[in-house]
């Protein structure tokens, strides 16, 4: 009898090992940010020590610049209930400002609509960084079965309120910095490659960042995004059009945006809002 108890502590002890063993080897193989996003989301960050939320903010301040983003990112698509995500991001010296839907869409005749494409822009801020972050991600459900140019997104603020202090994306496999010679007059845009969309594509972002100017409080911004496919098939038109500046963009103090897309391909738009406060 005594083998046989001997034998069941044995083989619960050797599981319960091995599953403590696969737990760490799946938490040392995320990046720094996928860690942190897990490592919150089964924490209770009221009933931590001081000790314990100092290491945690040191994680924070100690991530790159992409990898901060992915972080809020991840944060925001992980956990649903954003006013947890921002009670606990306070904790750790991080202000997040919520991500308000608001989207102008016109639809035209193709396999992948405006609906099929969830836009937020979100606004945040480490207390290490001068600057603010705009996080523009978003997540297609499906793919489109007749791309045509590059999609283009569109960051707008207010020059007047905000200085240009840095950009990112979050996978060359899915979106680049298309140009940014108009980031003094309040206006960047960004290449999106909607033709690697599938159904299990994860999130994607772009991120401008901007550093307040003057005391007004506020720094209003927005985003569009600009796809363009063909009705019947692919004819040749360039994968990566030219854009013109001019005019007023989606708020005061940005430049507006023209995309030299080709008469054959059909497009449409989505856009959000938000605005940096401080």
């Amino acid at each position: 009898m005594r083998k046989k108890l001997l034998s069941i502590v044995i083989t619960m002890c050797l599981a319960m090992s091995l599953s403590t063993t696969a737990f760490a080897a799946t938490t040392s193989s995320m990046s720094p940010s996928s860690k942190l996003v897990f490592d919150l989301s089964n924490q209770d960050l009221n009933s931590l020590s001081t000790e314990n939320l100092n290491k945690f903010k040191q994680q924070v301040n100690s991530l790159s610049d992409s990898d901060f983003d992915s972080f809020i990112v991840g944060y925001l698509t992980k956990e649903k209930d954003f006013s947890k995500i921002k009670n606990n991001l306070s904790k750790l010296g991080v202000e997040l400002q919520e991500p308000k839907k608001g989207n102008d869409q016109s639809f035209s005749i193709q396999s992948f609509e405006a609906w099929n494409l969830e836009l937020e822009m979100a606004i945040a801020k480490r207390a290490s960084d001068s600057y603010y972050r705009m996080i523009t991600y978003y997540t297609p459900d499906t793919n489109e079965s007749r791309p045509a140019s590059y999609d283009a997104i569109v960051v707008y603020w207010d020059k007047a309120t905000g200085k240009f202090s840095g950009k990112g994306t979050s996978s060359s496999t899915y979106n680049s910095l298309k140009s940014s010679s108009n980031s003094s007059n309040g206006t960047v845009v960004f290449n999106s490659y909607d033709s690697k969309f599938t159904s299990s594509t994860p999130t994607q972002y772009v991120s401008v960042y901007v550093t307040p100017i003057g005391s007004s409080g506020e720094i209003e911004c927005a985003v569009e995004y600009h796809h363009s496919c063909y009705t019947t098939s692919f004819t040749g038109a360039a994968l990566n059009p030219a854009v013109d500046y001019g005019g007023k963009g989606a708020v005061s103090g940005s430049v507006g945006v023209s995309i030299n897309w080709a008469s054959t391909e059909t497009v449409w738009g989505i856009g959000d809002e938000n605005a940096i406060y401080y």
